[in-house]
């Protein structure tokens, strides 16, 4: 059976990849057909785990919306590259390595082996593992990409639709401010997990011609998970060849980006003499100013985004026309509550309650209140430790989610050889 949309391969891997940070996880990295790699400046929208390229704003190579004014993108910040290996979600708990082989070494030995055990008792969860560092890039000069996509974004909108006839809405839109990006990658995620049950999983140097794996990885499952890799070669031949090339750091596996959100404005309802009142209970059709459809407060766009309770949190809470948001904004909650994460994130933004400033008719949350309040929590007294808590020694991790679907009384553990 095929998995519903809420339980879709893409929106578990992004839900459960939020609370690592890194930004929004895609589940398809690769490149698509219509250009080379995902780039700081793109104009997009996200489609079932995948970025789909409008035009990019700084140096556009084909059509553009009308009235187009190029972004000046400024300093960009590269990080040091993150080294290859697994990044797993905070309802994974690693219990040990092995194998006799550090999996920094490079080249890739071909009968190399390394065991990594996990254990969890929640019902979801994600890992990705890079052959390859990772590297991190972003703009610096926020400011201007926030007034770009303020300034422009109806005339995106109307050449999505209008021109290319796409059908996205205005929460679909993306503006890429920072991208991580390696040359491969090998990705799990599960759920839906009710079962007592434990299971092997196994990341292995495979064979060329296997069907259904990478090449240099697979994984092995006993439980129901979704399973990802890339890039994938186009045929047997390729297959064959691609352990011994070196592949092209054109993989996005994290984007950080502006969204933009519009008040919804209610049309008013012409009723027939005679006809029922319409019933209060049901929606009603809102437009933004763009023309197209705007986003009620149970309305979902197309693309799931973790971040949309922050467009709720700054439509209750001001009386903005436009909500602007961005990624930084969950690793500033992130920072402060280490609670924060997909599952959470509504109640972590009451909790704290950030300030939403005005800027030109759009809600901006900012933090300086509640970083103020956290420094004054953390500076005082602290109450004596429960003997009962975690052993001394061992590092804090964030807390799991307590909601009534992670508390499935189940233990799953696991290997990873390669």
């Amino acid at each position: 059976m095929a998995p519903s949309r809420d339980n879709a391969d893409w929106k578990v891997y992004a839900r459960q990849m939020l609370a690592l940070n890194y930004g929004l996880a895609l589940w398809q990295p690769s490149p698509s057909s219509r250009h080379k790699q995902v780039q700081i400046g793109d104009v997009g929208y996200i489609r079932d785990g995948s970025f789909r390229l409008l035009f990019n704003a700084a140096k556009p190579t084909g059509a553009v919306p009308e009235g187009f004014v190029p972004l000046q993108i400024g300093t960009i910040h590269h990080n040091q590259p993150r080294s290859r290996g697994l990044l797993w979600t905070k309802s994974i708990k690693l219990l040990g390595t092995g194998g006799g082989w550090d999996f920094s070494q490079a080249p890739i030995p071909a009968n190399a082996a390394v065991f990594y055990s996990f254990q969890t008792t929640t019902t979801e969860g994600a890992a990705l593992l890079t052959r390859h560092k990772t590297h991190r890039s972003d703009a610096e000069q926020l400011g201007r990409f926030q007034k770009y996509i303020r300034k422009h974004y109806k005339s995106w909108l109307r050449f999505a639709n209008s021109q290319l006839e796409y059908a996205i809405t205005v929460d679909d839109l993306l503006l890429v401010t920072g991208c991580d990006m390696t040359k491969d990658y090998s990705m799990l995620a599960f759920t839906e997990n009710q079962q007592l049950i434990g299971f092997d999983f196994r990341l292995r140097a495979g064979s060329a011609m296997s069907v259904g794996a990478s090449t240099w990885a697979s994984w092995e499952c006993q439980f129901p998970t979704f399973q990802n890799w890339g890039p994938q070669p186009m045929n047997n031949l390729d297959k064959a060849i691609s352990w011994l090339d070196t592949p092209k750091r054109t993989q996005c596996v994290f984007v950080r980006g502006y969204r933009i959100r519009e008040r919804a404005k209610v049309i008013p309802t012409v009723i027939e003499a005679g006809a029922e009142p319409p019933n209060p209970g049901n929606d009603v059709e809102r437009r933004g100013d763009s023309g197209g459809l705007a986003t009620s407060a149970n309305y979902t766009a197309q693309h799931y985004d973790p971040l949309y309770p922050i467009f709720e949190y700054i439509s209750k809470e001001s009386a903005a026309d436009l909500a602007i948001i961005h990624d930084n904004d969950f690793s500033e909650l992130f920072h402060i509550d280490s609670n924060a994460d997909a599952g959470t994130l509504t109640d972590v933004l009451h909790k704290w309650r950030p300030k939403i400033r005005i800027e030109d008719g759009a809600g901006i949350v900012h933090f300086e209140n509640v970083s103020l309040l956290r420094d004054l929590q953390d500076s005082k007294p602290k109450k004596a430790a429960n003997p009962s808590s975690e052993p001394q020694g061992q590092p804090s991790r964030p807390k799991l989610n307590t909601s009534p679907s992670s508390q499935a009384s189940v233990i799953i553990s696991g290997k990873i050889c390669i």
